[in-house]
Parts: C-alpha cells; structure tokens; sequence
C-alpha cells in the first residue's frame, strides 16, 4: 500500500499534522500541548545519553 499522506512527519509538529482535521478549540488546544509534551520528552532523551552524561563528568582544565 503506498501512503498518499502529503507531510513530511519526520520534521512536522502534531498539530501542523492535524490541525486541519479538528473542528473544536479544545481539540487544537490538546494538539499544542501535545506538541509541546512531544518536545520536552526530546529534549531531555538527547541529554539522558550515556554519551552526554560521560561528557559532563569530565574534569575541566585551562589547558
């Protein structure tokens, strides 16, 4: 089956996805904060990698 859907989803928000299909505000509201909770929940798995808290442990010199 080829998927005929127009959005680029690996680059797109929950509500620039949808938006267009919910009639109520509740419904645009909801999507927003979705976006936003999709957001907050990246934002912290980049910086919970074992990279990036080996990188913080560091010891800093001023050479």
């Amino acid at each position: 089956m080829v998927s005929t859907f127009k959005y680029d989803t690996q680059n797109a928000s929950a509500y620039n996805l949808f938006g267009d299909k919910v009639n109520s505000d509740n419904a645009i509201n909801g999507l927003k904060i979705a976006d936003t909770l999709i957001e907050i929940y990246l934002f912290h798995r980049k910086f919970q990698t074992k990279e990036y808290k080996e990188s913080c442990n560091r010891v800093w010199s001023d050479e």
